[in-house]
């Protein structure tokens, strides 16, 4: 049997304004000293307590906002390229706005043998059902490949490629969801963590977990996303340390979160902990 004890304990408040190197969202911070075990039998062990994050990030952000499209014109010439949103949060009716006004700026370009037109969108959002329908009072095949980007599909309710035109419209089969990041991971790249796993974005499931805090997002853009809980002391494998790498990422793709250049801040502690080895006989 084995039983821990405490034989140091670390305190930091850490500000990634102050960082040492890299990004507000992306940092290290070197320490005065570099920090060791103290005993031949002892692990380091992390605890958070808190962080306080600016809700100044955006839904649709740089990470998703570019879907691959296909459009036709009148004569049947084909144009191939990608339309992009501008950044922002949006809600089931305005982002229907910014994607009408991205697909008719994309279909008026001539390129090659396609001619530009002007189409007339005639999108909707339906909330008794929350489900959106896109369609052309006039116009050509639009398609677009929402399967090339799940998370742009998602602000729409589709996961497939659609086509539509000026006698087909179409219906997502999803739910419109325009507030995706609805939590947000705290991650250190250099602490080494073990039998610890994430299951989280799709073809990066199964793999030795970086995350040392998970911090729910329940409240509303342009506040502040206070989140006070103890996380339970998790070891990791370092032997000794001198730089922290810190990185704050979303949770549908793991990108860096873009604070529009403001800073966050959280507390933590690291534990020298010594494991006393006991044995037990039995009668």
């Amino acid at each position: 049997m084995s039983l821990l004890k405490e034989i140091q304990r670390y305190t930091f408040y850490v500000s990634s304004a102050n960082r040492t190197t890299g990004t507000n969202t992306n940092f290290s911070i070197t320490t005065s000293k570099i920090l060791t075990l103290l005993s031949k039998h002892s692990r380091f062990a992390l605890i958070l307590h808190s962080i306080t994050i600016p809700f100044s990030f955006y839904q649709m952000d740089s990470s998703i906002n570019t879907l691959s499209v296909s459009v036709r014109d009148a004569t049947g010439n084909i144009k191939n390229g990608n339309i992009t949103l501008t950044p922002g949060n949006y809600n089931a009716t305005s982002i229907l706005t910014e994607l009408s006004t991205q697909l008719t700026t994309f279909c008026q370009t001539s390129s090659g043998s396609y001619v530009g037109y002007t189409p007339v969108p005639y999108f909707s959002y339906n909330t008794n059902t929350g489900l959106t329908s896109l369609s052309l009072k006039f116009g050509y095949n639009i398609t677009l490949n929402f399967s090339t980007n799940l998370s742009f599909g998602g602000f729409f309710g589709f996961t497939t490629n659609q086509t539509f035109n000026s006698s087909t419209t179409v219906t997502s089969s999803s739910i419109v969801v325009t507030n995706p990041i609805y939590c947000l991971f705290l991650r250190s790249p250099n602490l080494i963590q073990y039998n610890n796993k994430e299951f989280i974005v799709s073809g990066s499931s199964d793999i030795i977990s970086n995350i040392i805090y998970r911090i729910p997002i329940t409240t509303q853009t342009g506040t502040y996303i206070q989140y006070v809980l103890n996380t339970d002391p998790f070891f990791i494998s370092n032997t000794n340390i001198s730089q922290f790498q810190f990185l704050l990422t979303n949770c549908i793709n793991n990108k860096e979160v873009d604070l529009q250049s403001l800073a966050f801040q959280f507390n933590s502690q690291l534990l020298n902990m010594k494991f006393h080895l006991m044995n037990l006989l039995v009668k």
